[in-house]
């Protein structure tokens, strides 16, 4: 039979609790540990909890649409579920010895599929219930522009794993990697790291915030003036620093 000390030992051997995580991930394992101990008395698959992250995810997408106050209340508690089960999929996989690429693809799709259409959502409840005297299609022009500058984010990256791959570069794809850890590393300012990622492209702190101030159709606008200037940066970024020459 499982325990709940059973799940908090899983998170010490896999260092789950890492001071180095934001705050939101910190608290996400506290609540984790119950959800994940939950997944453990069912025969729910790893892959099984992640399609149902899926769930909640669109859940939440479609109660924004309504841009009522109290379904974003809704909205923001199944962001939150899917939030809590996308920490409980990977833990109850460690814990079955499960874990598959599979598996790990399809969690790291969740995040590339729902985030945009959150905005969507907002930007839709926003155009059918206009808090504001500006013209509603503007919201609707604000969250494409925002939605699809998340996604391109999301992919300019992913490109740059696809021209090693394409060009035989395996090697360098560790690189970047073990880059990318002491760059995380080198983040000593928490307060500062925590500052700069709450308009990033979790969206997970911003969403929370605004909705509960009922803000929302702000946080439209916000983003799309930022994910594209985030996503220019990015694909800059990106270009400037791959100096390497092909070699044929």
């Amino acid at each position: 039979m499982v325990s709940i000390k059973d799940v908090k030992e899983l998170h010490k051997k896999y260092d789950l609790d890492s001071k180095i995580c934001p705050w939101r991930t910190r608290v996400a394992r506290k609540v984790s540990t119950y959800t994940t101990w939950l997944f453990l008395q069912t025969p729910m698959t790893p892959n099984q909890i992640t399609l149902l992250m899926y769930v909640f995810g669109f859940i939440a997408v479609f109660l924004f649409m309504f841009g009522n106050y109290f379904y974003s209340l809704l909205a923001i508690l199944c962001m939150h579920l899917s939030f809590f089960i996308d920490h409980s999929d990977g833990e109850v996989a460690r814990y079955r010895k499960k874990g598959s690429f599979r598996g790990y693809f399809l969690d790291l799709m969740s995040h590339t599929i729902i985030n945009p259409l959150v905005i969507i959502g907002i930007s839709v409840g926003a155009y059918f219930n206009n808090p504001t005297g500006i013209p509603k299609e503007i919201f609707l022009i604000f969250g494409f522009i925002g939605a699809y500058s998340l996604m391109i984010n999301n992919f300019v990256k992913l490109k740059r794993y696809e021209v090693y791959i394409n060009l035989k570069e395996l090697g360098r794809l560790g690189k970047l990697r073990e880059s990318a850890v002491e760059k995380e590393d080198a983040k000593k300012n928490i307060i500062k790291r925590e500052i700069l990622d709450f308009f990033k492209i979790s969206i997970f702190d911003a969403v929370f915030l605004f909705g509960i101030l009922n803000l929302l159709p702000y946080l439209v606008f916000i983003y799309g003036v930022l994910f594209p200037l985030q996503a220019l940066k990015r694909m800059y970024s990106e270009f400037k620093n791959e100096k390497n020459i092909i070699k044929y």
